[in-house]
């Protein structure tokens, strides 16, 4: 069965050649989904706010507290953006908020689907340990996922039985943790009536083999 995987540089690049095979299971395969729900933070640095950053330290210096080091939570910066930031501290504030709001709603998401699987369904392969894949019919819809990375597409055949869902029936991201949660069941029993094809899905552990290179990402980075 062949499939198509699109493969975001910048990790394992080297595994990707022609008629190579690459082994995926929970230990030894961690893909974007693991590292960007593990690593979600609402960390922010002094370079972009160092007016905000001093006024911090001058009013800790003031009350005995010890100044904070080069980087800080947005929410305890964020009295003293209200209070004190010029208004592009404050557009600043909103657009990291903004970010860091998306990332965790995300984050909360694909943990509580990992947390259902292992309860509920653990003869199922994990989101964040797998190689996602699509048919033919969905490589222009999932490359319209890729956002500001530069990534390869290959066609590529599982050695073992893919898992098939479809991203439809995820959980929303606004979700609650529970809501989330209880709303699993759908993604890891999915049924192809009602949807549609090109969301589809294919979740590969074990041996998958690269066929071949067929296409690429490329956006162009400014400095």
């Amino acid at each position: 069965m062949d499939l198509y995987h699109i493969h975001v540089l910048g990790t394992e690049d080297k595994l990707y050649k022609e008629d190579n095979e690459i082994v995926i299971n929970d230990k030894v395969y961690k893909n974007r989904l693991y590292t960007r729900s593990k690593n979600t933070s609402f960390i922010v640095s002094e370079d972009r706010y160092p007016r905000l950053f001093r006024i911090v330290n001058e009013i800790n210096k003031m009350v005995g507290f010890a100044p904070v080091g080069k980087y800080i939570n947005i929410g305890d910066i964020m009295p003293f953006v209200l209070e004190y930031g010029s208004n592009e501290e404050i557009i600043k504030a909103l657009e990291d908020s903004k970010r860091m709001l998306y990332e965790a709603s995300f984050a909360k998401r694909e943990l509580s689907v990992e947390e259902y699987r292992k309860d509920c369904e653990s003869d199922k392969p994990s989101r964040m340990h797998s190689m996602f894949a699509t048919t033919e019919d969905g490589v222009d819809y999932w490359k319209n996922n890729i956002v500001f990375s530069d990534a390869d597409i290959y066609r590529v055949e599982p050695i073992n039985e893919p898992f098939w869902t479809n991203e439809q029936l995820l959980p929303l991201e606004t979700s609650s943790y529970e809501e989330s949660y209880n709303s699993s069941k759908r993604y890891f029993n999915p049924r192809k009536k009602d949807l549609g094809t090109v969301s589809d899905e294919y979740l590969i552990q074990g041996r998958v083999k690269i066929l071949e290179k067929v296409d690429e990402i490329r956006f162009k980075h400014t400095k």
